[in-house]
């Protein structure tokens, strides 16, 4: 977890390492990396250029949270949790 947002620190690390080349047998964007965007309404290209861009949690927690229209508006809600 990042600051209060679920899901973003995982996928952070799998969308720079896709970017690099090294991501390996993982998958970026996975079907739970597509809900987090989804309740983001981020695209997943504009998610890894945040996170290849970010220096540290601190700002990766405030680029997307600056650039996702859902928490901006105070619509985000995500978990990973199963109901």
């Amino acid at each position: 977890m990042v600051g209060d947002l679920e899901w973003v620190a995982r996928m952070s690390d799998k969308a720079r390492a896709q970017a690099n080349g090294t991501i390996g047998e993982y998958i970026y964007p996975c079907p739970a990396d597509k809900r987090c965007l989804e309740a983001l309404e981020l695209d997943p290209e504009a998610f890894k250029a945040i996170a290849v861009a970010a220096h540290g949690d601190d700002d990766l927690l405030h680029a997307v949270k600056s650039a996702s229209p859902a928490i901006r508006e105070g619509r985000h809600e995500f978990s990973t949790a199963r109901k």
